[in-house]
């Protein structure tokens, strides 16, 4: 089953697999699944004014900000970076990860 996505406003891209990514300013992305969510520490790529995607930093994945602030184990970090990366692809945008 492929996940389809939709911009159901701007800067949001939202899955039907339950989870949305939206862009915070420049040097931020704001993950949300179930209820909770994590705003990561990230970067806007492109040259001339010509927009390409994101980097983020895999080190700014530590805890949920909502709802309780529980610790993100490696897994959930893996899962979340590769949603992160679907959606963004379905956008035609591209993603780079600093560990």
């Amino acid at each position: 089953m492929t996940t389809k996505f939709s911009r159901p406003r701007p800067n949001v891209i939202e899955s039907d697999a339950g989870y949305s990514v939206e862009r915070v300013g420049r040097d931020g992305l704001r993950y949300q699944e179930g209820g909770r969510s994590i705003l990561i520490s990230s970067e806007m790529l492109g040259h001339d004014n010509l927009f390409k995607g994101f980097v983020i930093y895999t080190d700014s994945i530590k805890n949920w900000d909502l709802p309780d602030g529980s610790r993100i184990t490696k897994q959930e970090r893996d899962r979340i970076v590769n949603n992160i990366r679907l959606a963004l692809v379905s956008q035609d945008e591209s993603l780079e990860i600093d560990y």
